[in-house]
Order: structure tokens, then C-alpha cells, then sequence
């Protein structure tokens, strides 16, 4: 089934909400869980791991937005201060594990609903 536009964005933005809460309420592994059940439930449409990519990547970068604020973000410069590299490289680094995460999730969920 081909997608709109609209449609894709819908996806994106209601995957990347399930993924930040699933993430605040348990921890970064509820993640390749959650685009799994996408994966399955997300019947006839193709790419499902780009649309599991795209919403990790917004849903992880709207929670780094969110935390980079105040007193956290004194913390995460500590912790890239500690790893050795630059503020920067710590959060595409984080991004990346996010759509690697969903990615694989979602493309293992597809193929176990293959039709």
C-alpha cells in the first residue's frame, strides 16, 4: 500500500510518542519491543523500519530537546566529559542507537507478519 504524505507524518509522530513514552516509563530496550509490534500490527505498508527510524529519531531528539535544558544538561555535558567526546557526537551517537533500535524492531516485526 502506498502512503500519502500525511499519512507517513501521522505514523511518525504517533510511533515517536509511543517510543518516548515507552522510553521514559521503562528504559531504552522497550524501544525494538515497541517498532516490533509495529513491525506486526502495521500490515501492507512498506518501509516500516525508515517509518520506526524516522520516529526514533524524533521522538529521542524531542526528549534530548527537552532534557538539554537547565540543570540535566549540566549533567550530560559531565557524561560526555567522562566518555571523552564533544556534546555533539554524544547526542548523534544517542540518536543512532535510537534508529538502529527501531529499525531492527520493525523489519524483524515485518517479517515475521510476512503474508
Amino acid at each position: 500500500m502506498k502512503l500519502s504524505v500525511w499519512e507517513i507524518a501521522l505514523r511518525v509522530a504517533a510511533l515517536a510518542l509511543v517510543i518516548d513514552l515507552g522510553t521514559a516509563w521503562f528504559a531504552w530496550w522497550c524501544v525494538p519491543v515497541i517498532t516490533f509490534v509495529y513491525g506486526v500490527i502495521d500490515r501492507g505498508v512498506r518501509r516500516r523500519g525508515v517509518i520506526a527510524a524516522a520516529a526514533a529519531i524524533v521522538g529521542w531528539g524531542a526528549m534530548l530537546l527537552w532534557y538539554s535544558r537547565g540543570e540535566a544538561l549540566a549533567g550530560v555535558e559531565r557524561a560526555a566529559g567522562v566518555v571523552g567526546v564533544p556534546l555533539a557526537a554524544l547526542a548523534v551517537v544517542t540518536l543512532a542507537f535510537g534508529v538502529v533500535l527501531a529499525a531492527c524492531g520493525a523489519v524483524i516485526g515485518a517479517a515475521v507478519r510476512r503474508d
